[in-house]
């Protein structure tokens, strides 16, 4: 097998990931500890088959839960939390949308609930480590509790 870090983690079927929006809260997760996949956008984990038009992963999430080898991996989805509604809403059902299909992958997909941070419209991950600290980002990545 090749060295480096994405052969290690295909490798390491029990190493929980944690699926974020873009790199820079991919890079202060994995700073802090968290292995972490930074997709562009909300939507940018998963596809529409042209022929059938059921969703399925990008390539590169689909071999980091459903290979042999990958099944059963712990997923943990944490975008932005968002004052406006409408925005929460499309956060929401595109979180929902790659639990389902990550779940459909053989994965143990969980969405985590960011707080929203006083006086913003919008608290990443970032945001969140930078004003509150590890600690309240652990929790805030443990929440995976419905509202």
């Amino acid at each position: 097998m090749a060295a480096g870090f994405w052969p290690w983690v295909l490798a390491t079927p029990g190493l929980p990931l944690v699926v974020c929006e873009g790199w820079k809260k991919a890079l202060a997760l994995v700073s802090h500890g968290w292995a972490a996949v930074a997709l562009p956008g909300v939507s940018m984990g998963i596809r529409r088959d042209a022929e059938t038009g059921k969703r399925r992963l990008i390539a590169a999430l689909q071999q980091l839960a459903s290979t042999k080898r990958t099944r059963g991996r712990s997923f943990t989805i944490a975008f932005d939390a968002e004052a406006r509604p409408s925005t929460a809403r499309k956060v929401g059902a595109a979180a929902g949308a790659l639990a389902q299909t990550l779940r459909a992958a053989g994965a143990r997909p969980e969405v985590a609930r960011l707080p929203l941070l006083p006086g913003t419209t919008k608290t990443g991950l970032d945001d969140l480590l930078v004003a509150r600290g590890e600690a309240a980002l652990a929790a805030a990545l443990a929440d995976t509790s419905p509202r």
